[in-house]
């Protein structure tokens, strides 16, 4: 089990988080980096590793809920295929809505018929 010691950023009181594997580490440190990127917290306001939230499939979803591009996504998430990150988004029902609803209307013009 590996185990990795950080520094709170509020108060600089240590706090560790465990892994069961190298493996563990190497994930949260990349979800970490990608956290940072997008200026999204992974820490609650006690200074604690949030990991609930940093899920990577949640935060590929949550990046493209606040208008990120899926190319976007694909670059922070460091995958080399577009199809992982689709793979990692989860669109229901209401983001579709939200979409459709965000369209602008077009405009109707009628002609008179050819004679």
């Amino acid at each position: 089990m590996a185990t990795i010691y950080k520094r709170s950023k509020r108060n600089h009181e240590p706090y560790t988080i465990q892994h069961r594997d190298h493996l563990g580490k190497r994930t949260w440190l990349l979800a970490q980096k990608d956290l940072e990127r997008a200026g999204s917290p992974y820490e609650t306001d006690a200074g604690v590793a949030d990991f609930h939230a940093a899920g990577r499939h949640s935060h590929i979803t949550e990046l493209l809920r606040n208008g990120a591009s899926l190319p976007e996504a694909k670059e922070l998430a460091r995958h080399s295929d577009i199809k992982m990150t689709i793979r990692y988004t989860h669109i229901g029902i209401a983001d579709q809505a939200k979409s459709v609803t965000n369209l602008p209307t077009p405009a109707i013009t009628r002609t008179a018929p050819d004679e």
